[in-house]
Parts: C-alpha cells; structure tokens; sequence
C-alpha cells in the first residue's frame, strides 16, 4: 500500500526506453545502474530492499513457483512500472546493486 500511494512513480520513462532498446543487456544493466545511482538516497534504499527481497524470492522459485517474470506481473502495477523493466531489476539485482548487495549476498 506505501509504495502504491507514493506520490510520484519510482520509475520513470526513462527505464521504459532502456527496455524498448537494441542495446545487450549488459548494456542495459549499465544504464538502469546509472539510473538507480540517480534517484533520490530514500527512492534508493527503497529499490534496494524491494528488489533485494524480489530477488531472494525468485532465487526460490523452484519451491515457490515465483520466478522474476511471475514477481514482475505481481509487483509491477503497485511499482507502477512496466513488467520487463520489473523483471530485469530483479534477474540484475547483483550487478546493478554490485557494490551495495550485501544484505543478500548469501543467496546462490
């Protein structure tokens, strides 16, 4: 319910064009990294945790059925962003939180 009443989206347009791209997706990550880096530090933090969390349960998907596609259909509308942006935040979570993924560190 928080992050749906927030009065601004966390993400904006600007992830949907990374998305839409030609560009790998090591490319991609590097940008959607560089636009994380710029949000504010409380949109950060929250990002942070909620993928984190996202990104732990889909690395139980084989006991949970939530795979990073099935949690982006689920989150993306209360995130208000688009599915594929969702999911791929969640599949990169270690590479676009390198330097800063600790609390999660532990999960294969």
């Amino acid at each position: 319910l928080y992050i749906r009443e927030l009065p601004d989206d966390i993400f904006d347009s600007r992830y949907n064009s990374v998305m839409g791209s030609d560009r790998s997706d090591v490319d991609k990550g590097k940008i959607l990294q560089q636009l994380v880096n710029e949000l504010t530090v409380v949109r950060y933090t929250l990002v942070k945790y909620l993928f984190g969390l996202l990104f732990v349960v889909s690395a139980h998907s084989a006991k949970n059925k939530m795979d990073a596609k099935n949690l982006a259909l689920v989150f993306s509308p209360t995130i208000r962003g688009q599915p594929n942006v969702v999911q791929f935040l969640i599949t990169q979570y270690r590479s676009i939180f390198a330097d800063d993924y600790s609390l999660f560190s532990n999960i294969n």
